[in-house]
């Protein structure tokens, strides 16, 4: 026989359709007929019918909210409920499933409002009504209140089962869980459908850590009322705890096909995928609970770890910074954290997360010397120490650790970092670095004679060690013992006739002795046999261009060859570039290039061969875009910077160096060196003030610096104290021999003493230094009405350094005009004027030198145009009449 309830649905269908319209009052029997058999749908469907016919029946809006309220659809029930209870409906009776609707959605006030309001209750519904003003005033943190509400209700009905649940809250909120649970598991043995009671136990039990309790209450609750969400959520966050993970999922995965967008469900997935390491997806997960509005840790931590797994830091470092204040001390994700930073070039900020950390172990100090080294890098050797310092707490005796140690307190000038080398050799003989290392801090300090002592110590414990026996000859080189290097790499090159360093000594030796052909071959040996030693391949790729056309050739094609074998491998990549730029193929070596994706700690050469074969294309700007990325992406390294504001002043954009320097001090603003820089571009683009402020600013240490002292003596000359400002422009002179503090010197001399003073040391400097063009062209300026003749003398030097510069062209022009050479003289301008041929200026001087030679038409034309191009210039107005007189 087939039960009502499987067909009740059915069965109400067929009534409606079959018989003529019924009743309210038929559709209310029948909706209670179906309630009592537990088929809700059937009476939720019935229900809606009466309404139909009678909007305003309250029963079927009490038995509606009802059915509602026990299936967990607490919106719905709320709704229905409150028109019942506003309507008057009896309040014995719907007040108990109202309240627990609101109780559900936690609508305190309103909560509170109601039972303070009402009246005429009896005892049991008036403890109904207590038990629940006491849990609104609980969430309202009014203890005190709470409890005498929770006290009322046990006075009105001791036995009762809200009573009970109340006496349960507060003992939670006395922290008693063993007496909470003790209480609900008496309630529930005496009415086990108390749906709250059991949901309550669970939270309990998960507290408790007692997974299997939890999952058994919350299956209940569920069963019970499947359309409560937060039911649903609860049981799959038990399972997880639980490490059920296959039903957590099937859960999950069947509640997101309804609820697509929800946090806490995406938060669930992201969590059951991370724990199936699939790191991609537990990301993708994370990120919608948090779009989606999740602010837990959780989502946080997890979408940064998993970023961090799929190489996403910057996104792994934004997740992690959202939580790094609530996580304890000694979490594994502050390291993780820190490391990432590291990785990412935020130094500073990694020594704060790793100084902060609550517990220290033996693995954190990689961490504690790669963020030293990074500081030391950026110029802040103080947080550097800092470092150092935590690191040396681990009392480390592990090899590397050792190492590493003390290359970062070598790097800090601290020479017991020497001490910890030699130790990490006793512990670790075979090991190679910290052989290495020790012998390159000796030689670092000129130490060569303990450097050979280290080298030779090495090949006694095994001789067998090739890179022993180079490092021997490399430290006898350097230390200019020249035949004992010699006898060591022959030695070598007995037992490897190949060793690339061996072959470049020898090349070396054999282009001192005038035999370039035995230099090449042995190169040439060298590159071929040992194609990842790059450099070997450069060097020779040098020595053939030098001397042969075809032998370079040669040479370029086998570092072709070489990196087309491997192409992913960046250093052969960049060294077929840097053969090209050296070839001065600056497109081809561009098109290498630009298939490199540029990452951190990229060689310098990567950047700078970009930016120079942009230069030597033309294309300044595209030359500052490849500093500008550098600098976006290593923000925290000095070189990038420095590059840009060298190519900007290169191009005489002092503007643009000024705004370089500036944003360079936002990320380096303890650098004394940019901080010097901005107060030399303050004062070449005329902000005296600005500059002398900013000196005042200096540290002090920074103030006996020859280059400081050299811009005190520029503000003091801007300023008209010219005397004083000489002495110090001298001592900067003296040491660097700089061209800008010479034409300040030639000022104040010809101020001082004559023009006759400051011509004669500008004599001197160019001189000394016969490639400053700037000098020069400043010496052939003030020559042009003093000494015509030294002013052409200095204009054709210039244009032998700079063909291309209009200036230095068109005063030749006009010199050699003066001085009657005629053919000279066109011949000067009209290469200035094909450089700008929209250069007024520069079609005046061709104008005046073509009317000279006789070339009356042609001095006409080039005249009548730069007259047009500026009409108010009078001298250009009278060259013009002069031309057309000429022609008449």
């Amino acid at each position: 026989m087939c039960s009502i309830k499987k067909y009740g649905v059915l069965l109400v269908v067929l009534v409606m359709m079959g018989c003529s319209q019924k009743t309210p009052s038929e559709y209310i029997a029948d909706a209670e007929k179906a309630i009592l058999e537990n088929d809700p749908e059937s009476a939720v469907i019935v229900l809606k019918n009466a309404l139909s016919s009678d909007p305003k029946n309250l029963r079927a809006r009490f038995l509606l909210g009802s059915v509602y309220f026990q299936r967990g659809n607490a919106n719905s029930a709320e709704k229905e409920l409150k028109i019942a209870f506003d309507g008057g409906y009896f309040k014995n009776e719907v007040l108990p499933l109202y309240l627990g609707t609101l109780n559900f959605l936690q609508r305190d006030d309103e909560i509170i409002q109601v039972v303070e309001r009402l009246t005429g209750l009896t005892s049991e519904t008036e403890a109904i009504a207590q038990v629940y003003k006491g849990l609104a005033l609980f969430r309202k943190n009014e203890v005190s209140r709470a409890k005498l509400a929770i006290k009322r209700a046990s006075e009105l009905y001791p036995d009762s089962s809200y009573s009970r649940f109340g006496r349960a809250h507060h003992a939670l909120h006395d922290g008693e869980i063993t007496d909470a649970l003790i209480i609900l598991e008496e309630l529930l043995s005496a009415e086990p459908e108390f749906m709250e009671a059991v949901l309550l136990q669970g939270q309990l039990s998960m507290q408790q850590k007692d997974y299997a309790t939890a999952i058994k209450d919350f299956r209940q609750y569920v069963e019970q009322k499947p359309g409560d969400a937060q039911g649903n959520f609860l049981l799959i966050d038990a399972l997880l705890r639980d490490e059920q993970y296959e039903e957590a999922e099937s859960l999950t995965v069947a509640l997101l096909k309804k609820l697509p967008d929800n946090a806490q469900l995406n938060e669930f997935m992201g969590i059951l995928h991370f724990q199936q390491q699939d790191y991609s997806a537990a990301k993708t997960s994370m990120e919608q609970a948090i779009s989606g509005g999740s602010n837990s840790p959780t989502s946080r931590l997890i979408a940064g770890v998993a970023s961090y797994n799929v190489q996403k830091l910057e996104q792994a470092h934004n997740h992690l910074a959202a939580v790094q204040n609530v996580l304890p001390e000694s979490h594994p994700a502050k390291r993780l954290f820190a490391e990432i930073q590291l990785r990412l070039g935020y130094s500073n900020d990694a020594a704060q997360t790793l100084g902060n950390m609550g517990s220290y172990d033996l693995t954190d100090v990689t961490l504690f010397t790669q963020a030293g080294f990074d500081l030391i890098k950026s110029g802040d050797d103080s947080k550097a120490r800092q470092m150092l310092e935590l690191a040396k707490k681990s009392n480390s005796t592990d090899p590397e650790e050792l190492i590493r140690i003390g290359m970062l307190k070598l790097s800090l000038d601290d020479d017991s970092g020497l001490e910890n080398l030699q130790t990490a050799i006793q512990l670790a003989p075979e090991s190679e670095t910290a052989r290495l290392v020790l012998a390159q801090a000796y030689v670092s300090k000129l130490n060569y004679s303990s450097a050979i002592e280290v080298a030779q110590d090495w090949i006694e414990y095994d001789s067998e060690q090739l890179i022993a026996y180079n490092l021997l000859a490399e430290v006898y080189e350097l230390s200019e013992q020249h035949d004992l290097a010699k006898q060591v790499h022959s030695d070598i090159l007995q037992r490897a006739p190949n060793n690339p360093s061996s072959l470049k000594f020898m090349a070396d030796v054999a282009k001192q002795n005038g035999n370039t052909k035995e230099a090449l071959s042995l190169l040439k040996t060298a590159a071929q046999n040992n194609p990842e030693y790059v450099q070997g391949s450069f060097d020779y790729f040098v020595e053939a261009h030098r001397q042969s056309k075809e032998e370079a050739k040669e040479a370029l094609a086998l570092i072709k060859s070489i990196y087309e074998k491997q192409p992913d491998d960046l250093m052969k990549k960049l060294n077929y570039a840097r053969a090209l730029v050296f070839q001065a193929e600056p497109q081809k070596a561009l098109d290498v290039l630009e298939t490199i994706k540029p990452s951190k700690d990229m060689p310098l050469f990567f950047w700078k061969a970009q930016a120079d074969s942009y230069l030597a294309l033309n294309k300044p700007t595209d030359a500052l875009n490849v500093y500008s990325s550098w600098q976006q992406l290593e923000p925290k390294r000095r070189e990038p910077w420095i590059a840009a504001i060298h190519l900007n002043d290169g191009i005489r954009d002092l503007s643009a160096a000024l705004g370089t320097v500036k944003r360079a001090l936002s990320f380096h603003p303890q650098d004394g060196e940019f901080q010097v820089m901005e107060i030399h571009y303050n004062l070449v683009s005329g902000n005296v003030l600005v500059a002398k402020r900013l000196m005042n600013a200096l540290p002090d240490n920074f103030k006996s610096n020859t280059t400081v002292k050299g811009l005190k003596g520029q503000i003091l000359f801007a300023e008209g104290k010219i005397k004083e400002s000489l002495p110090l422009l001298e001592e900067s002179y003296n040491k660097s021999l700089d061209g800008r503090f010479a034409i300040l010197i030639a000022k104040a001399k010809s101020n001082l003493q004559g023009q006759e003073a400051a011509l004669t040391f500008l004599e001197e400097h160019i001189q000394k230094r016969p490639v400053d063009v700037n000098v020069r062209a400043r010496l052939a300026e003030t020559y042009m009405d003093v000494a015509p003749q030294k002013a052409i003398e200095h204009y054709e030097r210039l244009v032998k350094f700079l063909p291309e510069n209009i200036i230095a062209l068109n005063n030749l022009g006009w010199l050699y005009g003066e001085a009657g050479n005629s053919e000279k003289a066109v011949a000067y301008a009209e290469q200035a004027v094909a450089l700008r041929p929209e250069n007024p200026k520069l079609l005046d001087t061709l104008g005046v030198v073509l009317l000279k030679n006789g070339d009356v038409k042609r001095a006409l034309e080039v005249s009548k145009k730069a007259f047009d191009l500026e009409p108010s210039n009078q001298t250009y107005r009278i060259h013009y009449e002069e031309s057309r007189k000429a022609n008449q």
